[in-house]
């Protein structure tokens, strides 16, 4: 809420989404931003959804938003400078679901994968560490 008016962050609509940035009252999760959200001449691509599948699961592990900061321009700084609180949460956590947000994570969107190539990164994990898609196998039996 703002001066009595409700704001919405919606999700697919990147236009909104930037009005949103460069506004001081900033609404939304700024915590799941990708890094070229929050830059003086944003961009928008396919890999910015893979920077926001990263916070997602490092919220779901660790039960925190990630590169929070005191403030708006502390959690932007925090995103730009790659600061993430890994202290003990990702240290104790299955080392694919780890190795994925990392990954995920990538701070040059132009390096970052897609979702898809993301999907094919946890499958070649699986198979190095279980010799197997475990997760694609038990896709494959569920739609049988």
């Amino acid at each position: 809420m703002h001066n009595g008016l409700l704001k919405f962050n919606i999700i697919g609509l990147p236009y909104n989404f930037k009005k949103l940035t460069k506004k001081s009252n900033f609404s939304g999760h700024i915590s799941y931003s990708a890094p070229e959200f929050i830059t003086e001449k944003p961009s928008f691509g396919v890999n910015s959804d893979t920077w926001s599948l990263g916070c997602c699961l490092y919220y779901l592990v660790t039960k925190k938003d990630p590169f929070e900061g005191k403030s708006i321009q502390e959690t932007k700084n925090n995103i730009l400078n790659l600061r993430l609180d890994t202290s003990d949460s990702l240290k104790f956590h299955d080392n694919i679901l780890a190795q994925l947000i990392y990954t995920c994570l990538e701070r040059e969107a132009s390096k970052r994968m897609t979702c898809e190539e993301i999907m094919n990164y946890q499958d070649e994990l699986e198979e190095q560490i279980f010799g197997v898609a475990v997760s694609k196998k038990h896709f494959d039996l569920q739609l049988r």
